[in-house]
Formats: structure tokens, C-alpha cells, sequence
């Protein structure tokens, strides 16, 4: 690269939708000093841009003409099984497209999340240009999103084969790291440690807007979700534990976020009997104002790897904003009513560390 020029990032996703691994994306954008970057966005789906994109940035699209591509065969390896190349053609042609969009926009380097996407984006990464580098974000345990049975699975074989090629991989924790080493095989020397990043400044402001009332009551106890509303998150364990707190309870349950499992989860309140005491918000450009005035906030996920609400909220209460909200990890509630223990994962939060199997 020549001195003086700036480097030109392509940050390459599969949608813009509210989440941890979005924020971040739409956090560098936002934040890359444009002294020396040049920030590009890539989106690899239709949907619409739930964050607000920098006017500077160029937002791409899979447009790019991936017919002057040589078709793409993975290479699977020791990895794969016979039928793979079939099962996996899907991921060979999603890859090839992006190689095209990558191609065209040529740039210096390429950085990919949620990890679903830099496995994908890892198949194809041999078509891009030859001086393209390569950097991609895990932001769960492969081994848990790329599971040997079940959702992810798929993929599995295409993780096991593509990820220790990438130039560098970078991991939101310890445990993160460890398991990439362990399951898949990448070397330590290509792994970096990232941990989400908050904006103080901007969340602080944000904490202390004005909130709709109705929300939260006096004299009435708050419990609060932040987060995308899908399997995932385990919302259906916590709807059924909030049931069980038995209606003499003076709480309420205020659920910020919204998903393709709203109108399911919805449906489970009514059922349960807690319609008037759970409260659907939907998305919400500023869910800081609601952590600010909530006594708890609950994170019930099946798993995770460094969720950035918690991140949040404790960067709020270190930042000194005035807020009563105490934070409780409550994975817990899925390992008692499963009867099971959850993943391990490893979660830093400022001067708060939680490691190993979180049980009832």
C-alpha cells in the first residue's frame, strides 16, 4: 500500500438488523478514523438497514457479475463427507457471489460478521485479489454455532476446512479463541482477542431521554430483556419462569426487541396469563433510556459469547449514569427448567468475570 493512502476496509455482513454483531459492524463504520480508513459495507441479503449507515460509506449489494468467476468446489478435505459438495453447493455459490462483490470493490482488506458470514465469506476468500486480506469476527463458539448435529451443522465440515485460512480471525473472549484452536483447528497466532465496544458517550446521552409512559410503574419491580426476539435467546424459558412467579408478584416484564419469534412469543404471554403484566416495546432505536430505569436485566440465551447488552449495561452503571438497574446473567432459568447445563463461554464485563457452565 502506498504511503499516505488510506486502507480501504470492505466490512461484509448478511444483514443490518439490531444485534450485537451489527452494532459493531455499524460502530467501525461510524468510528473508523477516515484519516486512514476508507470504509465500504457489503450486505449480503435484501433486507434494509435497521442502523443508521454513515453518509460516507458505500453500501454494497451481492450485484457484482460472479459469472466471469471460475466456478467455486470446496475443498473439504478430511472435513467433509461424501454427498457434502451437494448438500453444500448453496454455500459454494453465496461465496462466489461475494468474491465478485469483493473484487469489484478491491479492498485492502475485507472483514466479515457474524460468524455465519465469515465462514461463508472463508469458502470463497482464495477468488479475491491477491493483496485482499482477510480478517473475520467469531462472535459465538464455532463449535456451538457449527454444531455436529442440528441447526449450523451444515456448515460445519466448511468451518473445519475454511476458517484457519483466514489471515486473522478475531474472537470477543478467551473461551472464543480456545475453541478454535480446539474444534476447528486454527492457529493461535492468527487469532486475535476483541471484545465489543460501546459508545459511552452516545449511550450515556441516550440513557437519560425521556421514556413513554405506561412502561414501567411504581411500586412495581422491572425486569428487563434487550435483544433480538428468536430461539436463540431463550424467551420462552424466561415467559414461562416470569409465569411461575405466581400473580400475587408485584413484577412486570418489559421485553425490548423484535424478530421472527414475536408473534410466537406474544401468543405464549397471552397463554400464560401475563398479558398485563409483560410488556412487548418492539425495536427500539434507544434501548439505553429502558436500562436506565429497569431494577433487572435478564439475558436467558441458549448461548452466547459476549453479549454486547451487558456490555452496555454495565459501561452505563461504571460511566456513573443514574440508574438503578442491577444486572443478572440468567441463563440459569434455561439449565433449571431443561435440566441441563448450558455451553461454555466466558464473559468480561469491566471488573465482572463469569467462566465455565452458568447452572441453576
Amino acid at each position: 500500500m502506498a504511503a499516505g493512502r488510506t486502507t480501504r476496509v470492505l466490512l461484509v455482513t448478511s444483514a443490518m438488523r439490531r444485534g450485537g454483531a451489527q452494532a459493531f459492524v455499524q460502530l467501525l463504520l461510524e468510528k473508523l478514523d477516515r484519516k486512514r480508513f476508507e470504509p465500504h459495507l457489503l450486505i449480503t441479503s435484501d433486507e434494509e438497514s435497521e442502523y443508521p449507515i454513515p453518509p460516507d460509506v458505500v453500501t454494497h449489494r451481492l450485484d457484482g457479475d460472479a459469472a466471469r468467476l471460475p466456478r467455486l468446489v470446496l475443498d473439504l478435505g478430511d472435513a467433509g463427507q461424501p454427498g457434502d459438495q451437494a448438500d453444500l453447493g448453496w454455500v459454494a455459490e453465496e461465496a462466489r457471489r461475494i468474491a465478485a462483490a469483493v473484487r469489484a470493490v478491491h479492498p485492502d482488506v475485507v472483514f466479515t460478521s457474524p460468524e455465519w458470514t465469515t465462514v461463508i465469506v472463508a469458502a470463497g476468500a482464495s477468488l479475491f485479489p491477491a493483496d485482499t486480506r482477510f480478517v473475520g469476527r467469531i462472535d459465538a463458539p464455532a463449535s456451538v454455532a457449527f454444531p455436529e448435529q442440528g441447526v449450523g451443522s451444515v456448515l460445519r465440515p466448511v468451518a473445519a476446512r475454511y476458517l484457519r485460512d483466514a489471515d486473522t480471525l478475531v474472537a470477543v473472549s478467551h473461551p472464543i479463541a480456545d475453541d478454535l484452536v480446539a474444534a476447528f483447528a486454527v492457529p493461535r497466532d492468527r487469532i486475535e482477542l476483541m471484545r465489543n465496544a460501546v459508545d459511552l458517550a452516545a449511550a450515556s446521552a441516550m440513557a437519560v431521554e425521556q421514556i413513554e409512559p405506561g412502561v414501567f410503574e411504581d411500586g412495581v419491580q422491572s425486569v428487563l430483556y434487550v435483544g433480538r426476539l428468536n430461539r436463540a435467546k431463550g424467551l420462552d424459558y424466561l415467559l414461562r419462569a416470569f409465569a411461575r412467579l405466581g400473580a400475587g408478584r408485584t413484577a412486570r416484564l418489559v421485553i425490548v426487541g423484535d424478530g421472527e419469534y414475536g408473534v410466537f412469543l406474544r401468543a405464549l404471554a397471552v397463554h400464560l396469563g401475563l398479558s398485563d403484566r409483560v410488556h412487548f416495546a418492539g425495536a427500539q432505536v434507544n434501548p439505553f433510556k429502558y436500562m436506565a430505569r429497569a431494577d433487572l436485566l435478564v439475558l436467558p440465551s441458549l448461548s452466547e459469547g459476549l453479549p454486547t447488552v451487558l456490555v452496555e449495561a454495565i459501561d452505563l452503571l461504571a460511566n456513573r449514569v443514574p440508574c438503578e438497574a442491577g444486572v443478572a446473567l440468567v441463563v440459569a432459568i434455561v439449565s433449571a427448567m431443561k435440566n441441563q447445563s448450558t455451553a461454555p463461554a466466558m464473559v468480561i464485563l469491566g471488573d465482572l468475570s463469569i467462566q465455565g457452565n452458568i447452572k441453576a
